[in-house]
């Protein structure tokens, strides 16, 4: 998961975009272990669209993701829906469609018994598709959401090259819940904590605590702890009240920590019509 979802909420799940005719890009990169042969890898391009003065909107995911001998390329299609009950108070409703391609690279393997049979060289793909459902509450200040990746899916299957069978694996059906609230210190600059929670079937939850600073909508500044993984510093600028930018740095705090090595983060986004969402 992006350490950046504060600043490109699409992320927390596809009842977070578009709205009031915004329309926005945005290009993301991380790279953890940078260094390390087949380090992780992933970059996302994030897109929404809102029809001006309609209360839904598109979302548009294109990710490249890339781990040791792995790789997943794919695109996500978005559909949100907003129900306005005051001036205050909305309600987010949305509905993901993905089609992911897996690949398994045997050929990148390094290992000692090069003659074993379960290790023939072959670089296979394998199609799969998922869908996604996500839910938020806007109440003034206020931000919840709660999405579930994966609602459905099929398994990714590939084949034993060695006996002819074939192997499949389940994709795990997982629930993240979010939580923020900004609060005003003047005119110009606001703090908005956020907690992040994650979980999924037979896997302990994990926990993000968030503080986010803004001066003038000009100027940011992030500080995060992801519960047994890492310490993330973050800061960016929006220039001409059309482009963001912003980096974060990752320092872990498991036991990778001793190599001195995290993960680097970068983005920029795109306002190409008003509602630029932050």
């Amino acid at each position: 998961l992006f350490s950046s979802y504060t600043n490109n909420p699409m992320l927390l799940g596809p009842s977070v975009i578009g709205g009031e005719g915004a329309s926005n890009v945005a290009l993301l990169h991380r790279i953890q272990f940078q260094g390390f042969e087949g380090a992780p890898s992933t970059t996302v391009v994030l897109g929404e669209f809102s029809p001006e003065g309609k209360n839904y909107g598109f979302g548009l995911q294109l990710y490249s993701d890339s781990r040791g001998i792995t790789t997943n390329n794919g695109a996500q299609l978005n559909y949100a829906y907003k129900v306005k009950f005051s001036e205050d108070f909305n309600l987010g409703l949305g509905l993901g469609f993905a089609l992911d391609q897996w690949g398994f690279d045997n050929t990148r393997r390094v290992v000692e018994a090069i003659n074993d049979p379960s290790l023939i060289n072959t670089n296979q793909r394998s199609t799969s598709m998922r869908a996604d459902f996500g839910t938020h509450i806007e109440y003034k200040k206020l931000f919840v959401s709660l999405s579930v990746p994966t609602t459905l899916s099929n398994d990714i299957k590939f084949d034993n090259a060695a006996n002819n069978q074939e192997l499949s694996s389940g994709q795990l059906r997982q629930f993240m819940g979010f939580v923020s609230y900004e609060l005003g210190v003047n005119d110009k600059v606001s703090l908005t904590p956020s907690v992040l929670l994650r979980m999924a079937n037979n896997i302990k939850p994990q926990y993000d605590i968030n503080l986010k600073l803004d001066y003038d909508d000009k100027v940011f500044a992030t500080v995060s702890y992801r519960q047994g993984y890492a310490l993330s510093l973050g800061g960016g600028l929006t220039l001409r009240d059309k482009v963001k930018v912003g980096y974060s740095y990752d320092l872990g705090v498991n036991g990778y920590s001793k190599y001195g090595i995290g993960a680097h983060e970068r983005f920029v986004g795109f306002r190409i019509n008003k509602g630029y969402s932050e």
